[in-house]
């Protein structure tokens, strides 16, 4: 597993080396050079690590790094420099997962579009950007460090793809906004999907979460068939293992989350939903699993529909691909609850306030214990929560709760 990590000052000797790193190996692909590189002392590189550097380690060992810096003569603008990743780590997704993490920074930054310089002929580096979200303006130029290459000009806008609102009950509502039509998952709308989820499930001032897409004809009809028509064998594990990152993550949510489905849940749109804790779904909902119609299995959280809705009706979605209606989806147990669409926003709503009411402790351990029990025997399950019951009397939470009960159910004189 790989993970990305902002480089702190202190780490300027690990930060220096792997720079040193990346010149040694393509020292034709970056402005600078192992000269200009090691001739700056303690304090330049301190100062340079005050900035957005970013790391790629797998096992402890460093295998990529990225920078992103602030544009010149643009106060709305940043730039993504240094990117480089160790030979034996590309095409697994490491340098996506770098881009991502500038992106991220660019936009908790206030930056709203980011720009980047591609050496011509270097066609791989090119789709990388491209599958982010980059596109090419036209603008061409000599690379710094050897007059005699030329580098392109790459920019993408910041979005957001993901519109966000926390209100003062702690009810974080994420939209998807932006995503083509039907809010369809490319990378650069599930890497923005991705950045708020992992951010948002730091903050110990959310009571739920709502999950939903723009307007009511879909909450997501799938994954962006254009862009999967492109991809090869190591640009598909890419690209579905992000959607299976953002889909655990969403799973993962430490607070209830509560999927907003209107029109067609489709595909990635439904592995997504079936990720949330309650489903609400409008009566002309239609929910379908279509991947076999465009010759792909259905994969990642596809994995949680036989435990939904059963072995049997769980292969009839996928091995035909036809979607069922809301009445059906609720009858199956695929769907929580099924309203009228001009009901929809005021019953998620409530769910989310029901939340919201409740302890945020005491939710967090239910939904660890939720996903403990998954796949384990029952005993294991049952001795397991007996921490977890112990430990949520660390707080007076508890016997506040139980005392209002105890009150509530006294008779009166």
């Amino acid at each position: 597993m790989t993970t990305v990590r902002r480089l702190r000052p202190g780490e300027w000797r690990r930060a220096r080396a792997l720079r040193l790193r990346a010149l040694a190996d393509a020292p034709g692909a970056f402005a600078s050079t192992p000269a200009r590189e090691q001739e700056l002392d303690e304090d330049a590189w301190r100062a340079r690590l005050a900035g957005a550097w970013f790391v790629a380690e797998r096992d402890g060992r460093a295998v990529g790094l990225a920078c992103g810096i602030p544009e010149p003569d643009d106060p709305a603008g940043r730039h993504l420099v240094g990117m480089w990743v160790e030979p034996a780590e590309r095409g697994h997704g490491v340098a996506d997962d770098l881009v991502d993490a500038v992106l991220g920074w660019a936009r908790d930054d206030g930056a709203v579009r980011i720009a980047l310089w591609v050496v011509d002929g270097n066609p791989r580096a090119r789709r990388c950007y491209e599958r982010r979200g980059f596109t090419p303006t036209g603008e061409r130029q000599p690379l710094p460090s050897d007059p005699s290459v030329t580098e392109s000009r790459m920019t993408r806008g910041l979005g957001p793809f993901a519109a966000t609102d926390v209100d003062d009950a702690g009810v974080a509502t994420l939209t998807i906004t932006g995503a083509k039509s039907a809010n369809v998952l490319s990378s650069p709308v599930v890497a923005d999907l991705l950045h708020v989820v992992r951010r948002w499930a730091d903050r110990d001032d959310l009571r739920a979460l709502v999950l939903r897409g723009t307007g009511d004809a879909a909450f997501v009809a799938g994954a962006d068939v254009g862009e999967m028509a492109e991809l090869d064998p190591g640009t598909a594990a890419v690209f579905i293992d992000r959607l299976r990152r953002l889909c655990e993550a969403v799973r993962l949510f430490p607070v209830p989350v509560v999927a907003r489905l209107p029109g067609w849940t489709l595909g990635a749109g439904l592995e997504l939903a079936m990720c949330a804790d309650l489903r609400v779904a409008a009566d002309d909902a239609r929910l379908g699993m279509p991947e076999v119609a465009v010759g792909i299995p259905s994969v990642i959280h596809a994995a949680l529909l036989p435990r939904l809705v059963g072995h049997g009706r769980a292969s009839r979605m996928l091995l035909t691909g036809t979607p069922v209606d809301a009445g059906t989806a609720l009858a199956w147990g695929l769907v929580d609850d099924v309203v009228p669409l001009g009901a929809l926003d005021e019953r998620v709503e409530g769910h989310a306030r029901h939340f919201a009411g409740l302890g945020r402790a005491v939710l967090v351990q239910q939904k660890r214990l939720l996903r403990a029990w998954e796949g384990v025997p029952v005993a294991d399950a049952a001795r397991a929560s007996v921490a977890e019951f112990a430990d949520a009397f660390t707080t007076d939470a508890p016997r506040t709760a139980m005392r209002r009960f105890l009150d509530r159910e006294r008779p009166q004189a």
